[in-house]
């Protein structure tokens, strides 16, 4: 989470502990992790650790992780020539997903990654969890985007696991799955 009052210094000390403790001498992506606003993207402490990082071998890349605010998140991301990568919230129930995918398109064209999260929409339509989302089509929807390269769905079993790989054999939607995708069509629920 962005916190104004942060330093280069503490930002880079904590990652060569995480280095540490894990053994290692670098990590492929480094997240500053859950931005919500521009201003937290374009900290310049925290710019100038990721650049120190990279220059030092300690990070191939650097990334933004965004939750809310996503396309001001992302479209702070592209504009600030430092990272190369983009973790966002994106899904079919978003209420502003055509926005999402508008700051996605201009962060893929400045050749920066894009790793889609939450794709599963929150697995269930209701807050008493009873009627559960099509977790394929869920992900199927995210990943017919060609501006997401890859996404990072959850799962705690391995046939979890297996239908998550499954998609990958076909990304377009049937019939069943858009209807299964409308929050009108599940047993009479009204949100």
């Amino acid at each position: 989470l962005y916190k104004p009052e942060a330093t280069e210094g503490p930002f880079v000390e904590k990652l060569e502990t995480s280095l540490k403790r894990l053994g290692l001498d670098h990590v492929e992506i480094l997240y500053l992790h859950n931005v919500v606003a521009k201003g937290g993207a374009l900290h310049e402490p925290y710019l100038n650790a990721f650049a120190k990082l990279k220059t030092q071998g300690k990070i191939r890349f650097a990334g933004v992780s965004t939750h809310m605010n996503e396309p001001e998140v992302i479209r702070a991301a592209v504009g600030s020539g430092v990272y190369d990568v983009v973790l966002t919230a994106y899904n079919f129930r978003q209420p502003h997903a055509a926005e999402v995918e508008k700051a996605m398109a201009e962060a893929a064209k400045a050749g920066l990654g894009v790793v889609a999260m939450k794709t599963q929409a929150g697995a269930y339509w209701d807050k008493e969890r009873q009627h559960p989302i099509n977790m394929k089509a869920a992900l199927k929807w995210a990943l017919r985007n060609d501006c997401v390269h890859t996404a990072i769905p959850g799962f705690t079993t391995f046939d979890q696991m297996e239908l998550d790989l499954s998609v990958m054999e076909d990304l377009a939607l049937t019939p069943a799955e858009e209807i299964d995708l409308r929050e009108d069509s599940h047993m009479g629920y009204r949100g």
